[in-house]
């Protein structure tokens, strides 16, 4: 009985890969579509994903390194690790950008939202990702993570197939100017009261925190604490 051939080569596990990327396109597609904002709000998305899509990918780039950081320093190398499925591979990702966050965080409550500092954390997380890359592609220990058990073609699109509709969600609801998505967020509120005002107040005095004139600070703001970060001016 004929079964499924191996996709672990190189070529196969790229060409996965690459439907995953060509499903998350069409799905933001849909999304963009459906939103309503219009072919000049689409042109928008796309110019906002080119212009200011390097910032996202650092960051992103940064919490791959720093979920490698945990998993290595846990396990210690890519035999003894266990992370060989896509699905874990993605939570592992979802760690590291955790991790970015919760760093900005604390060093912003600790006074020190300034350029370096956000800087030497990213460093940090791309050092993971140079380190998984050279474990990696030697095959050997070292990588720590990443989906290098055999595997079939329906498994691999499944296990990464079903983190793109929120992928796609986020990208297209993460590039609309203020004002495109009111209508179903409070016509602004949350975004002119905190979502924005707050981290531009930060970035200015160089913390995150609590204002007695704006209670939301006092929230954990993970999210707006990263978006101040990614607007600190070297």
């Amino acid at each position: 009985m004929a079964s499924e051939p191996d996709i672990n080569g190189t070529t196969g596990r790229f060409g996965v890969y690459g439907l995953v990327l060509l499903w998350l396109a069409l799905w933001a597609g849909v999304v963009a579509w459906a939103s309503g904002i219009g072919v000049l709000g689409v042109v928008r998305v796309l110019e906002v994903w080119v212009v200011h899509g390097w910032g996202a990918a650092v960051v992103l780039g940064a919490g791959w390194g720093l979920g490698w950081w945990v998993c290595y320093g846990l396990k210690g190398s890519r035999n003894a690790v266990g992370l060989r499925d896509e699905m874990v591979w993605v939570l592992v990702w979802l760690l590291g950008i955790g991790l970015w966050l919760w760093g900005v965080g604390l060093v912003g409550r600790l006074g020190l939202l300034l350029p370096w500092v956000v800087w030497g954390w990213t460093v940090l997380g791309w050092l993971g990702v140079v380190g998984w890359c050279v474990g990696f592609w030697r095959g050997g220990a070292g990588a720590g993570v990443g989906p290098t058990r055999p595997g079939s073609l329906v498994r691999r699109l499944a296990c990464l197939g079903w983190v793109v509709p929120g992928v796609g969600v986020l990208m297209v609801a993460g590039a609309v100017a203020p004002g495109g998505l009111w209508a179903v967020d409070a016509f602004g509120y949350d975004v002119t009261s905190y979502k924005l005002q707050l981290p531009r107040e930060w970035v200015s005095d160089g913390w995150i925190g609590g204002y007695t004139h704006n209670v939301y600070g006092y929230l954990p703001s993970l999210m707006e604490g990263g978006f101040a970060a990614h607007n600190l001016e070297m």
